[in-house]
């Protein structure tokens, strides 16, 4: 059971480790492509407007707008689940700091294997939980985005 929890502990400690030596900071919302490029290296893939980054224990996919700046980024972990001390990290990293815990309200997500927040303002938009990656099944992710983005995403992928 130790031996499980440190296991636990360590790949947590590895994914985010993977994903702050990736480049000088986690912040995705607002970042280009290139900018993305110099963070993860090339993109592996693209779906649309999502371009998806391999990392040593997850993916990243970011999703640009028409102007090619990201307001969808979403960290996917193969491997173990998300701890809380990474999801709050790695929001912290991509909302303003002016944007506070207190500042979201739980907002209902169509998917039932999620828990999403929005913020008062409905600006930004979160979501913790297991979505389908691919053929590899359920993996637990956390995604961040800005309301219009998140919005603009989703329609994106529902006509694919």
């Amino acid at each position: 059971m130790i031996r499980r929890f440190l296991n636990t502990k360590l790949q947590s400690l590895i994914f985010t480790l993977t994903l702050s030596f990736a480049g000088a900071a986690w912040a995705n919302l607002g970042d280009t492509k290139e900018m993305a490029a110099k963070r993860y290296n090339a993109s592996t893939r693209n779906n649309g407007n999502a371009y998806y980054y391999e990392l040593t224990d997850g993916v990243v996919m970011e999703w640009y707008d028409a102007d090619d700046i990201c307001d969808v980024v979403c960290y996917y972990k193969m491997t173990g689940d998300m701890t809380p001390w990474e999801t709050d990290s790695l929001s912290a990293a991509n909302f303003p700091a002016s944007v506070k815990k207190t500042d979201w309200i739980e907002y209902k997500s169509a998917n039932p294997n999620v828990q999403a927040w929005i913020t008062e303002d409905h600006h930004y938009y979160r979501e913790i939980g297991k979505v389908p990656f691919g053929t590899e099944g359920l993996k637990p992710a956390l995604l961040v985005a800005t309301v219009p983005g998140f919005k603009a995403f989703m329609e994106e992928q529902s006509t694919k």
